[in-house]
């Protein structure tokens, strides 16, 4: 199955290593006036393939623990978990939440999407980029059809991501909604691989 790394910030789209369009993902950041944040990421993986690492475990005694998935944001320096768990829902789905606090949101970023936290005007301002992995601009017949595959896995999944600003949110580029303090993000997974996302804020002072 092929992969996708989402570079939210580590997201961070994560840098989880996403299974592509096997499962849906959310992520809720905190955002302190100080530049600290706290990190939610949740992921619900499809029935199907946790029907498959159970059959890769028909003795249950070392089940696969999918919140490896959240490990390279574990290991960011300046990044520290703080609880992670995983359920399996009653659907088949499987439920994997990690939070995560860092002093300085920037801590979630990497090389590639750098976070920036900073004040404009005295006022709270953030650049949160999420990168999707662009489809190659020259397609053989194999590209074609593995392309293909990724669209058919990636239907009906969704990336949804809550920012909570320190004040009142002025501006919120690209927001579906905002709501006092908070600015709200609903994307296909799909639309992430073709176009990237760059969440900026500004809020009024705390």
């Amino acid at each position: 199955m092929k992969r996708i790394t989402f570079a939210v910030p580590a997201l961070l789209l994560f840098p989880l290593l996403i299974l592509s369009g096997c499962m849906d993902i959310a992520v809720k950041a905190k955002l302190k006036p100080d530049g600290s944040a706290t990190v939610t990421y949740r992921t619900t993986l499809d029935a199907s393939l946790v029907a498959l690492s159970k059959m890769g475990d028909s003795t249950k005694t070392n089940k696969k623990d999918d919140l490896d998935l959240f490990g390279d944001t574990s290991r960011k320096p300046g990044v520290k978990l703080l609880r992670k768990y995983s359920k399996d829902l009653p659907d088949g789905r499987r439920l994997s939440e990690a939070v995560f606090q860092a002093k300085s949101i920037s801590a979630f970023g990497d090389s590639n999407t750098a976070i920036t936290f900073n004040t404009v005007e005295g006022k709270p301002h953030l650049v949160w980029p999420f990168k999707g992995k662009k489809p190659s601009a020259q397609k053989d017949s194999t590209d074609a059809k593995a392309e293909e595959m990724v669209q058919a896995m990636f239907a009906g999944k969704s990336f949804d991501f809550e920012l909570e600003m320190p004040g009142k949110i002025l501006t919120a580029s690209g927001a579906d909604s905002v709501r006092g303090t908070k600015a709200y993000y609903h994307r296909a997974l799909m639309d992430l691989m073709e176009k990237d996302l760059t969440v900026e804020a500004t809020s009024e002072q705390p």
